[in-house]
C-alpha cells in the first residue's frame, strides 16, 4: 500500500484506544506520520468541546462503519473509498463541519430554511446548542451517494 494512504484499522500493530478507536498513525507522507485521533483530541483545550467532538466522531464511526477516520490538514475527517466525505474543525465557540462546496451548495436552501449558521464552505454548530445529528447524517448520506463513483479525494469540477 502506498505510504500516502491511511493504514487500515485493525491492521498490523493496531491497538484499541479510548472510545474503541484503533490506535495507529494515519500516514500523509512517507516522511512524517500524522497524529492519532487521541493525539488530535489532546490539542483541544476545552474539555467539554473535546468530549463533544469525541462523541460526534464516535457516532459517525458507529453509524457509518464503512467510512475511514483520518487526520489531515490538522482536522479529523472521514473518507469513503479514498474520497473525502466530511471533516470537522473545532473553534472556540462552535464546531465547523466541512462537507465540500458542492454539498454546501446543494443544501443552501436547507440551511436558510432551518436557520443553520454557515459560510460558503462550512456549517457552524455552536458548542452551546445540542448537536444536530440529523443534519450531519443528511450531509454524510448526500456525499456517500453523490461521490459513489468518485475516484479522486475532492470532487472534480
Amino acid at each position: 500500500m502506498p505510504p500516502q494512504l491511511a493504514i487500515a484499522a485493525g491492521g498490523a500493530g493496531a491497538k484499541e484506544s479510548r472510545g474503541g478507536f484503533p490506535k495507529y498513525n494515519l500516514l500523509m507522507s512517507s516522511k512524517k506520520p500524522a497524529m492519532t485521533f487521541d493525539e488530535y483530541l489532546a490539542t483541544i483545550n476545552e474539555p467539554e468541546n473535546r468530549k463533544s467532538l469525541e462523541e460526534i466522531v464516535f457516532w459517525v464511526r458507529e453509524t457509518y462503519p464503512q467510512l475511514e477516520l483520518r487526520i489531515a490538514w490538522k482536522q479529523p475527517m472521514f473518507t469513503d473509498h479514498g474520497t473525502f466525505i466530511i471533516g470537522f474543525s473545532p473553534a472556540k465557540n462552535h464546531l465547523s463541519i466541512a462537507p465540500e462546496l458542492a454539498t454546501m451548495e446543494a443544501f443552501a436552501d436547507t440551511f436558510k430554511n432551518e436557520g443553520i449558521d454557515h459560510t460558503k464552505m462550512f456549517v457552524r454548530i455552536p458548542w452551546s446548542e445540542p448537536f444536530n445529528y440529523d443534519l450531519l447524517s443528511r450531509l454524510i448520506e448526500h456525499n456517500i451517494t453523490t461521490k459513489r463513483d468518485c475516484t479522486t479525494f475532492w470532487r472534480q469540477k
